[in-house]
C-alpha cells in the first residue's frame, strides 16, 4: 500500500493537503510570495513611466499655478502704473505743468497709483472673490444639471452683448471732448465682455479651436476696457486731488527767496519783490549779501532737481508756476520756509 501511494500519478506532484477529499488548500508559500514579488518588479521595469507620472502631474500643476500668478501680477502692476501715470498727469495738468518736468520714476508712479487706487483695488478684490465663489457653485450644478448650466451660459452671453452695446452708447453720448469723462461706459464694456467670455465657456462647444479663439478675444477686449475704465477714473481722481491741493494751499509753509538778482523782472500777481537796503558797515554803505527778497510763494512739489512754486492766490485759468533748481547755489539765492501767515 505504501508503494502504491508513493507512485500515484494524481497525488505525486501535490503538496500535503492538496487534491485530497477533505484536505485544506494552502494559498501562500514562500516560493509563491517570491514569484509574486518578482512579477511586480518585472511589471515596474516594463513600464518605467508609471512611477513618475504622479510626479510629472504635480510639476505641471505647479508650473501652471506659477504661470497664472506671474501673468496676473504683471497685469496688476501694469494697471497700477497706468493708473498712477494718468492721475499724476491730470493733477499737474490742472497746474499747467507737464509730467515730463517732474522726473518721476516708475516706482513714483506706482506709489501714487496704489495710494489713489487702493479703494478701487479693494473693491475689485471683493468682486473677484465673489466671482470665484459663484464659479464654484456653477461647477457643482454642472455635475447634476448640465443643461441648466448651458442655459445660464446662453443667458450670460446675451446679457454681455447688451452690456457692451450700452457701454458703447454711453461712451458715444458722453464724448464731449472734456478732460474728464465718467467711467460708466468702459465699465459696462468690461462687465459685458467678461460675461460673454464666461457664458461662452459654459455653453456647448461645437469647435474647440473656434471656442477658444472667441473666448480669448472677449478676454482681451475686457482687459482693454478695464484700462479705459482705469484711465477715466484716474483722470477724475487726479483732478480732484489737484483741487484739494489748491484748497489746502494756505496751510502750507510760506516760501521766502533771497536773491542777488531780480529773478522776477515781470511781476506776477501775488508775488512781492522787495529790494533790500544797504547796510552800514564801519561808516560805509555795504552791499547786502542778497539784494532782493521775494515773498508770496508756496511750494507745490519738489521733484528731482526742480522746485515748483506757485503764488498764494493762484487761480487755475490765470496762475503761473515758477520752476527753480533745488540746488540754488548756481543762481546765488537762498530759499526759506516759514510758518503760514494767519
Amino acid at each position: 500500500m505504501a508503494e502504491a501511494s508513493a507512485q500515484d500519478p494524481v497525488t505525486a506532484g501535490l503538496h500535503p493537503g492538496e487534491g485530497r477529499p477533505g484536505g485544506h488548500r494552502q494559498t501562500s508559500t514562500p516560493q509563491t510570495d517570491r514569484d509574486a514579488s518578482a512579477d511586480t518588479q518585472a511589471d515596474t521595469l516594463a513600464d518605467p513611466e508609471a512611477g513618475t507620472a504622479g510626479g510629472q502631474d504635480g510639476s505641471s500643476r505647479a508650473i501652471s499655478l506659477l504661470t497664472s500668478l506671474v501673468s496676473q501680477t504683471a497685469v496688476l502692476t501694469a494697471l497700477v502704473f497706468y493708473f498712477g501715470w494718468v492721475s499724476t498727469r491730470a493733477s499737474f495738468r490742472y497746474f499747467h505743468v507737464d509730467t515730463s518736468l517732474l522726473e518721476f520714476s516708475l516706482v513714483d508712479y506706482m506709489v501714487r497709483g496704489v495710494r489713489l487706487a487702493y479703494p478701487s483695488l479693494l473693491a475689485l478684490g471683493l468682486v473677484t472673490f465673489f466671482c470665484v465663489y459663484a464659479h464654484h457653485l456653477v461647477l457643482q450644478h454642472a455635475a447634476t444639471a448640465p443643461e441648466l448650466v448651458r442655459q445660464w451660459g446662453r443667458g450670460l452671453g446675451l446679457t454681455g452683448i447688451v452690456a457692451v452695446c450700452l457701454g458703447l452708447a454711453v461712451v458715444a453720448a458722453l464724448d464731449s471732448g472734456s478732460e474728464t469723462e465718467p467711467p460708466w461706459g468702459p465699465l459696462l464694456m468690461v462687465v459685458g465682455f467678461a460675461a460673454i467670455a464666461y457664458g461662452h465657456s459654459l455653453g456647448p462647444q461645437q469647435s474647440p479651436v473656434h471656442g477658444q479663439l472667441w473666448r480669448d478675444t472677449a478676454i482681451v477686449l475686457a482687459l482693454l476696457s478695464l484700462f479705459a475704465t482705469a484711465a477715466s477714473y484716474a483722470e477724475i481722481l487726479g483732478r480732484r486731488t489737484a483741487e484739494i491741493t489748491l484748497s489746502e494751499l494756505h496751510d502750507e509753509p510760506d516760501v521766502v527767496i533771497y536773491s542777488k538778482e531780480d529773478i522776477f523782472p515781470e511781476r506776477t500777481p501775488g508775488i512781492k519783490v522787495v529790494e533790500l537796503a544797504r547796510q552800514k558797515v564801519a561808516g560805509d554803505d555795504a552791499e547786502p549779501l542778497y539784494r532782493y527778497r521775494i515773498t508770496g510763494l508756496k511750494m507745490l512739489i519738489r521733484s528731482g532737481s526742480r522746485c515748483f512754486l506757485i503764488p498764494k492766490d493762484w487761480r487755475p485759468k490765470e496762475g503761473s508756476v515758477i520752476i527753480l533748481p533745488s540746488d540754488a547755489s548756481d543762481l546765488e539765492l537762498r530759499m526759506e520756509f516759514r510758518a503760514p501767515a494767519r
